[in-house]
């Protein structure tokens, strides 16, 4: 049982761990809104540079080179912070644990579901993360072969 000390250490643990998991799913729905959005763009200017005649094409595919390496680099500083949040929230959460004597308020199920996603056959085998990764990989290396073929 705790004590009214433990009641208030507890309280603010659970307050920071929800604060932690908020602040990282705040991140990751950054990150995808952004990443949906610069796909569209990309999109855009591919469909625009595929027409007859653009003459500034080699102009437009070097800036788009350009802003598609600072994406990537952006969405590793997402990555970075989320992986920095959700840590936090796990050494809290393991804080929380062995402050807590009544394991009906938290379980090791609930840990799993949290901060082991399932990754099997049905779920696919790549994380988000790489995704993203290997995204930017793509737009960067479309827009290099759409500059040099326009050389």
């Amino acid at each position: 049982m705790l004590n009214d000390e433990n009641k208030k250490s507890f309280k603010f643990l659970k307050f920071m761990f929800e604060q932690n998991m908020t602040h990282s799913r705040h991140v990751e729905y950054e990150r995808l809104t952004f990443m949906g959005l610069y796909l569209v763009f990309v999109a855009g200017v591919i469909c625009f540079l595929m027409e007859e005649g653009n003459s500034f094409k080699n102009f437009l595919c070097s800036i788009m080179i350009g802003i598609s390496v600072i994406n990537l680099y952006l969405s590793n500083r997402w990555q970075s912070v989320f992986e920095q949040h959700t840590n936090k929230a796990k050494e809290i959460y393991d804080l929380m644990i062995n402050e807590n004597d009544n394991e009906d308020n938290l379980n090791s199920n609930e840990y799993l579901y949290l901060f082991n996603p399932v990754l099997d056959e049905e779920h696919g085998k790549y994380r988000t993360k790489t995704l993203f990764k290997y995204f930017n990989y793509l737009t960067i290396l479309t827009f290099i072969i759409i500059f040099v073929r326009n050389l």
